[in-house]
């Protein structure tokens, strides 16, 4: 590959064309517009079950504000009998995502308050099958 070539995989020029002010991909995070939406939670209580709604991109860029508003939402209602976290919202999630759901788990094992996940769309299902995630927090 010469020094005015791409990558034939990435479309990246090799570093000594960057060195030399040429075109080097920018990462998944430069390359990615500024969100001018964050992940929306809210929480719902019914029958005793405290239900996380959560709507948008659960991934690294939603993922702190999402755990902090969800934090907030479970320490208010901890007298809620277990939690239904629904994903029929969330459009992606990544390994962040993951991370989401493993920390909400381990918070709510503290009180011995169970988990569960309710209705991800077919691409989230198949990341959290992949995950083993289904073995801690069961699917309704």
């Amino acid at each position: 590959m010469g020094a005015k070539e791409n990558c034939g995989q990435c479309g990246a020029r090799p570093p000594a064309a960057a060195a030399a002010g040429g075109f080097v991909r920018k990462s998944k995070k430069e390359r990615r517009t500024p969100r001018g939406m964050a992940m929306k939670v809210e929480g719902r209580i019914s029958g005793g079950s405290l239900y996380i709604f959560l709507n948008g991109e659960l991934d690294e860029y939603n993922a702190a504000a999402a755990r902090g508003a969800a934090d907030g939402i479970i320490e208010q209602n901890l007298a809620c009998n277990r939690v239904v976290f629904d994903l029929s919202g969330v459009r992606f999630m990544d390994s962040a995502g993951i991370g989401f759901l493993i920390g909400r788990y381990k918070k709510l094992k503290r009180s011995s308050t169970p988990a569960y996940i309710q209705s991800p769309d077919p691409a989230a299902d198949k990341i959290l099958s992949m995950s083993g995630i289904y073995s801690l927090i069961p699917k309704l």
